[in-house]
């Protein structure tokens, strides 16, 4: 089947998940009842609308964001209902607002109030004031899905694009499920295959209990069923019980929440778990046509390797390609296809959803172009593919398959009541059996033929979203094979109405559907210059000269719900003539509505809006300047922006609004100057606007050193000194510095600035030079250094190095000072006697190069003090 809009084609649901099944937990509070209507709707939150002589006295207090009003009785109330919040459900709409109002649309409000007051109270309290016409409530929305927990893993049945899958590549049931069937206990399916677990709970509640009118051992010629992992599996794809709040979905498995049963399972049992005996598969097809099957799913068949040794040799593939089916099962098949669902004379039993039936086969998995019973022609053969839409590498393939099914990592139930993942074109083909299984649901009934649902399968499949020539048939689609025939085609749209906004039109109209609930698919909105070629248009495949544009229906709005929808690039001011068609899944379009004349208006350009008021910035200084573009025809248009200088950049959105853009002037990235940037916005169709600003970036001045460090003796180690880093340093642009410090022995003490201020700590006995250095935003610095002299507090004065060669220092205290040094003998005889400056920070030289080795003693006088001291010459 050909699709047109096939981009259009996929849906994407994302919903939360779990790991675990849900529990049951007993609890010991007493139960709060709360009102249905109050349970479906949000806390705290109403919908009024007002009667005009009411509004004339309260609408301009709430513009105002005020709570009292002129209006008694609705002060009362809100005093009642805690009210806290009123505002308009449709905001201000600018130069639109006069339509708003002529459509009545600024009477509604939303209403906050206290969400302890029961939206019951709430709803009667409001509707008694005087002046308010209407009072809703604020329903929730949540996602549209079964409460199985393992649904999650069910890839093959919603398939939202993620962990590297793709969109769509699924049966598509969830629209089927939510506006059509979920499966009918008048569809039986024979299930050929292992037995089907009996009492699994995800299972026992659709299936048919063993029996002379129910499901058979075909192995044992009894009517006891021994559950098979394969057979369990199997059946689970197809109608595990949906919406328990247990396990996993079947795609026919009904709904449990509404009390609504899931198609039957007749277990037809030919496969029994840890055994190779095997069953009579063509008699176990006859039973199910003869106990009220109408849809028989086979997941078995004969394999190439003949030897089981895991490999196919050219022999085995030769006689596997010679092989053909066998009489027993073809009689069979052909027997379930004409009498599935009939009395013996061929009649349609007045209870069978379907006349005739089908037998569906899995293809194989022996990755050859051949399968016997799939080669069949009246056999629906099932290829596999995987959840990237590309053919299983194990699944056979060739024009003889039918149609394909996904057949990789399925997750469905299994025995010992738990839930497994097979694959194979086993699990392909059940998915296939259950979406059959949903039509008949939905569209058997007398008349109702085989033929017809083979027809819905294959021609409604998906070829568009697999691989190309994968060779195994589209994808199996529960909509499409619902939609295939013109079953769902919508009904015509009575009434619509257009606007025209530059070349633009716009469309609004009611959300239509079939009698059987329906909704649309989607729409085709239409126009031409020409009458004839719209009166004559085939929406399906229109001419030339009508131009179209496709509006897919969301997934959230119901039949009547408004709609809207716009046919884009049109010629300026030109007179059109306009309609609009609705379609079903399958672009099966209704008559088109009543055709009705516009003309388009003339082109504007884009509104730049912005603050033009001149920007002066230091050089370290960064401004943002929100500038708004809006484009009154809806047209695309794109910005441009030249910044005059470096400085300027288009940087991120100021918020959600797709007009709101930020300008981001940079002081640091350009020099100093006067300069002016152009922001310019052009739409589609080269009209343009530009806004300009002027801006000066100043100059930038270096930081400045004000005071030097004073060098610093300590006598304390673990000291903490504290200084003011203003007092040592200053800019004139008033930015914030940065201070990098260089020392060169840490040992000794150490020095970090923290905000404004500097910490200096001695850690141990010693000198080291420390240097500060501060840094402006444009990375110009100057710098300052100091000595810090650690030393025990008894020690008044250094003498080094001691034994001394050549040169002695002398350091004394912390500033400079005059210290008279003699130097005497071990006889008492002066060696040197002379005056010298020294503090701690700048040693005194005294050179005893030319004196004798030898013991001599030292006396140093300073401070009103003398001090001795042994000097050892060598």
């Amino acid at each position: 089947m050909k699709r047109i809009f096939s981009s259009l084609m996929t849906l994407a649901i994302l919903f939360g998940c779990t790991e675990k099944p849900l529990e049951m937990v007993d609890s010991q509070e007493e139960a709060v009842a709360v009102p249905e209507e109050d349970a479906a709707s949000e806390p705290g939150i109403g919908i009024v609308e007002f009667d005009d002589d009411i509004l004339a006295l309260i609408e301009d207090d709430l513009s105002a964001g005020k709570v009292a009003t002129r209006s008694m009785a609705l002060n009362s109330a809100m005093d009642e209902l805690g009210i806290v919040s009123m505002t308009r459900l449709f905001p201000d709409a600018g130069e639109y607002e006069g339509s708003q109002r002529r459509s009545g649309l600024h009477r509604f409000y939303k209403v906050e109030f206290d969400e302890n007051v029961s939206l019951t109270r709430a709803v009667s309290t409001l509707e008694g004031v005087r002046g308010i016409r209407s009072v809703e409530r604020k329903h929730r929305i949540e996602p549209r899905i079964f409460n199985d927990p393992y649904l999650s893993n069910q890839w093959h049945y919603i398939n939202d694009g993620s962990n590297g899958m793709k969109l769509g590549v699924d049966v598509n049931v969830l629209s089927v499920w939510e506006q059509m069937t979920t499966g009918s206990s008048k569809v039986i399916v024979g299930v050929i295959d292992g037995g089907i677990e009996q009492d699994h709970p995800d299972l026992a509640a659709n299936l048919i209990p063993g029996g002379k009118d129910g499901s058979k051992n075909f192995i044992t010629g009894s009517y006891v069923i021994t559950g098979h992992t394969h057979g369990t599996h199997v059946g689970g794809t197809i109608s595990a019980v949906n919406n328990n709040g247990i396990g996993v979905c079947g795609i026919a498995g009904g709904d449990a929440a509404k009390k609504i049963d899931g198609v039957r399972l007749l277990s037809c049992q030919i496969f029994e778990e840890g055994s190779e005996r095997s069953g009579d598969g063509a008699a176990a097809i006859v039973w199910a046509a003869q106990h009220g099957a109408v849809i028989s799913q086979n997941s078995w068949g004969y394999s190439a390797d003949s030897n089981r040794d895991g490999k196919l040799s050219p022999e085995e593939i030769a006689d596997f390609k010679s092989m053909s089916i066998p009489g027993s099962l073809r009689s069979a098949i052909d027997y379930f296809i004409k009498y599935a669902g009939c009395d013996d004379d061929g009649n349609q039993l007045p209870d069978s959803p379907m006349k005739g039936g089908v037998v569906i086969f899995a293809a194989g998995n022996d990755g050859l172009d051949y399968d016997p019973i799939g080669v069949y022609p009246p056999v629906i053969a099932v290829g596999a593919i995987d959840s990237k839409g590309y053919k299983a590498s194990f699944s056979n393939y060739g024009d003889w398959v039918d149609i394909c099914a996904p057949g990789v990592k399925i997750y469905s139930t299994d025995i010992r009541k738990g839930y497994t993942t097979l694959q194979g074109t086993s699990m392909a083909c059940p998915h296939v059996s259950g979406v059959a299984a949903l039509v008949v649901s939905y569209l058997g009934g007398q008349g109702f033929t085989a033929q017809a649902l083979t027809d819905k399968l294959i021609g409604g499949s998906n070829k568009d979203i697999i691989s190309q020539n994968a060779e195994v048939g589209g994808l199996v689609d529960a909509m499409g094979a619902m939609a295939f025939g013109g079953s769902n085609i919508p009904a015509r749209v009575s009434a619509y109405s257009v606007s025209s906004l530059s070349n633009n039109v716009d469309f609004s109209w009611k959300l239509t559907g079939t009698k059987r609930g329906i909704k649309a698919y989607g729409y085709l909105l239409m126009a031409s210059k020409s009458r004839e070629a719209l009166e004559n248009v085939d929406p399906k495949s229109p001419s030339q000269d009508v131009i179209t544009a496709f509006v897919k229906t969301p997934d959230e709005v119901a039949i009547g719900a408004a709609m809207e929808g716009r046919l884009p690039a049109l010629e300026f001011d030109t007179e059109y003539y306009v309609s609009i068609a609705g379609c079903d899944y399958a672009s099966n379009f209704s008559a088109i509505a009543d055709i009705k004349t516009i003309r388009t208006q003339g082109n504007k350009a884009p509104v730049i809006k912005g603050d033009n008021q001149k920007i002066t910035l230091r050089a370290f200084e960064e401004v943002r300047v929100p500038v708004v573009v809006e484009e009154p025809d809806g047209h695309d248009y794109t910005v441009n922006l030249d910044g005059g200088s470096d400085a300027v950049a288009l940087g991120d959105k100021t918020d959600a609004d797709p007009g709101s853009y930020n300008l981001v002037i940079s002081g640091r990235k350009a020099p100093a100057g006067k300069y002016t940037l152009t922001f310019s916005a052009k739409d589609s169709y080269g009209l343009s606007s530009e806004w300009k600003l002027d801006y000066e970036i100043l100059e930038n001045n270096v930081p400045v050193l004000v005071k030097p460090f004073d060098n610093i003796l300590a006598t304390d180690i673990g000291t903490v000194y504290t200084f003011n880093s203003a007092e040592y340093f200053s800019d004139a642009d008033g930015e914030p510095l940065k201070f990098i410090v260089q020392n060169s022995d840490g040992t000794i003490a150490h020095l970090n600035s923290a905000g404004d201020k500097f910490y200096l700590t001695t850690l141990s006995y010693g000198v080291t030079t420390i240097e500060v250095t501060a840094t402006d935003a444009l990375d110009k610095s100057v710098s300052s250094s100091f000595k810090v002299l650690v030393r025990d507090a008894d020690v008044n004065f250094l003498a080094y190095p001691n034994p001394v060669v050549d040169v002695l220092h002398i350091a004394t205290g912390k500033e400079l000072e005059t210290v008279h040094v003699r130097i005497l003998s071990s006889t008492g005889a002066v060696v040197l006697d002379k005056d010298v400056q020294a503090s701690a920070f700048e040693a005194a030289e005294i050179d005893l190069g030319t004196v004798a080795p030898g013991r001599y003693t030292m006396v140093l006088s300073f401070g009103a003090k003398e001090y001795r001291q042994t000097i050892i010459k060598k």
